[in-house]
């Protein structure tokens, strides 16, 4: 099996790679990135779907600021400094040394701690037939998680799987950070990548076309079929202990917040 990955660590870095390099020799003649229709992309032009991302998408905005309820429970370990007097130490601790006490030494603990973190990765990637308002509201489902995990305390980390394809022996994963676990939560600038079907059906395809070591000559009739096979994504996609969501999963949860929550079985 022939592997092509390409990682991103931000979408400009993404959109300046993309557009910096020819077409690869598979997807030579091929211009779907620019060709697609409103209805099936929800822009006009590839420009302007740039344009979205640098200035946000702003109309799904109202509607993914949830408020949630329902407790959160994810584990993640972190060491917490704290100060403290012992008979070593890198400083002295001039009251406990005049007064003749042992622990006249100020010394450094890292003691670990709980806290509460989860790292996402939300695959965007649908075949042709998927109507394009379907990646809207499985965004907006997305985000109110998002946005209802980091307002009970949980921090989040995300990305996107902009392309996760098969065409025969061939396998395309192309992924993009979008938020670490302490960058503060911009809803603004997520909208795009996590809601807006051209994301993947004009950017995404953008990568295609550029990106390299495709062999194929059939990811040139219909852009490769989506990836279904669970085994291969954790293999070739996933990050260690990386939670895995994509439209599919968003659709047989009904869209709802709470039930995709649910379904981490979080602890």
């Amino acid at each position: 099996m022939n592997v092509i990955k390409e990682h991103f660590k931000s979408i400009d870095d993404m959109i300046r790679t993309i557009e910096s390099r020819p077409n690869n020799r598979v997807m030579r003649s091929e211009n779907a990135s620019r060709m697609g229709d409103y209805s099936f992309t929800k822009t006009h032009s590839y420009d302007e779907a740039k344009k979205l991302y640098q200035f946000g998408y702003t109309e799904v905005l109202d509607k993914i600021k949830i408020a949630m309820n329902q407790p959160i429970k994810a584990n993640a370990t972190i060491n917490r400094r704290q100060v403290i007097t012992n008979v070593i130490g890198y400083a002295p601790h001039v009251p406990n040394a005049i007064l003749g006490l042992p622990n006249s030494m100020i010394l450094t603990k890292s003691q670990p701690q709980k806290t509460k973190a989860m790292s996402i990765c939300y695959c965007i990637t649908e075949n042709c037939g998927t109507d394009s308002e379907e990646f809207i509201r499985s965004g907006i489902a997305i985000l109110g998680v998002i946005n209802s995990l980091e307002l009970q305390g949980v921090r989040v980390k995300l990305r996107i799987a902009f392309y996760c394809a098969r065409e025969g022996e061939e396998r395309a994963f192309g992924t993009v950070d979008l938020k670490d676990y302490r960058e503060h939560l911009d809803l603004q600038k997520l909208c795009f990548p996590i809601a807006h079907p051209s994301m993947f059906r004009r950017i995404g395809f953008k990568w295609l076309e550029t990106c390299q070591g495709l062999r194929n000559e059939e990811w040139a009739f219909g852009y490769g079929s989506q990836t279904r096979n669970e085994k291969e994504i954790e293999k070739y996609l996933l990050e260690k202990d990386e939670v895995f969501l994509n439209l599919s999963k968003t659709r047989s949860f009904d869209y709802e917040v709470n039930k995709i929550i649910d379904s981490f079985n979080l602890k």
